[in-house]
């Protein structure tokens, strides 16, 4: 069976900011697109709106080249809501993360909860730039909670866009 991957949007927006700019690599974006096309790439509703906030040509691209059945979204699938409910349970019960954290990933459109909880319901591997933040040690709550850490709780595979790529066989 083939992975599906759901992108987080920090994963299409460092990229596009940076190395693999519109302007100058546009056959890395038409690959995308074709997995984005063919379902092997995922984007929830949220992270859709996230990245729609920005009108540039990120944004211009994905509400372009996203098919509405390849957009996922989080509050109308039952698995997802239940995942969510434990995701939000696991981060506010671990004494793990700091109350201004916790408050930050209860807001109700923050995408990161629900990318770990759609990632969970679907056995999706989820691709973020994020990494964690450390060692958690017992009694010193971190200040962020980072997806890879929540993830790991979850058994929720997480991997870089490089490595997504390469899964992919995206070469440029």
């Amino acid at each position: 069976m083939m992975d599906t991957y759901l992108i987080d949007a920090n994963a299409f927006i460092e990229a596009s900011r940076t190395y693999y700019a519109f302007s100058l690599i546009p056959a890395v974006w038409a690959c995308f697109q074709t997995n984005i096309t063919n379902g092997r790439i995922m984007l929830l509703d949220c992270v859709m709106k996230e990245i729609g906030n920005g009108k540039d040509d990120l944004s211009l691209f994905l509400l372009s080249s996203v098919p509405k059945d390849n957009i996922l979204y989080h509050g109308k699938d039952p698995q997802c809501v239940q995942a969510y409910r434990n995701v939000m349970r696991y981060i506010h019960s671990s004494q793990q993360y700091k109350y201004a954290a916790m408050e930050t990933w209860s807001k109700a459109d923050y995408a990161d909860p629900w990318l770990v909880a759609m990632a969970s319901a679907k056995n999706y591997v989820l691709v973020t730039q994020e990494v964690t933040s450390g060692l958690i040690v017992p009694g010193q709550p971190h200040k962020n909670i980072k997806i890879p850490e929540v993830s790991l709780h979850f058994n929720v595979r997480t991997i870089n866009l490089f490595d997504m790529m390469k899964e992919l066989h995206i070469v440029v």
